[in-house]
């Protein structure tokens, strides 16, 4: 009997309790609005702009002047850009040499920029050289960046080929 009295009274706080209940909603509620998106940029060309078609396997016999432009405008470095589109999947060979009448051991290096802005340095830094090599997609192009903080600067030899 004592359980009997402790079930009407929690029946009839409960049922206090339901007054007090929020009504459900009758309609969806609208969510509070999102700040706008910030405009997408241009899309960039990740490549320098311009520069010189080459093939794979042209050797290209040149220096760089005075007219060549400034690589980065903190630098007086200059630069000269290839575009090399490559026609096979591959390993992608590029080398560039200089004469051994030159005393500096660094005149010159070059950097191979792909597709989407990727980097690759000269990274064999032999005597009187530079090579790099970077697997390559067929039909993509890729820019050879050479520059050198002399100008006129020392001549040099460039070569490419895929393997």
């Amino acid at each position: 009997m004592k359980q009997l009295g402790y079930l009407v009274v929690c029946l009839s706080l409960a049922a206090l309790g339901c007054d007090r209940l929020p009504a459900p909603p009758t309609a969806p509620t609208p969510s509070p609005a999102l700040p706008p998106l910030p405009p997408v940029p241009a899309p960039v060309d990740p490549q320098p702009p311009g520069g010189e078609p080459i093939e794979v396997g042209e050797t290209i016999v040149t220096r760089l002047t005075e007219e060549d432009p400034v690589c980065v405008a903190a630098r007086t470095f200059r630069c000269r850009h290839y575009r090399l589109t490559v026609p096979a999947d591959g390993r992608l060979i590029v080398a560039m040499s200089w004469g051994e009448d030159v005393h500096d051991p660094y005149p010159l290096d070059f950097g191979v920029i792909g597709p989407m802005g990727e980097t690759v340095y000269s990274y064999s830094y032999l005597a009187r050289s530079r090579r790099a090599e970077l697997s390559v997609a067929a039909g993509s192009t890729y820019v050879i960046d050479v520059w050198s903080f002399l100008a006129p600067g020392t001549e040099f030899v460039l070569q490419s080929a895929i393997q």
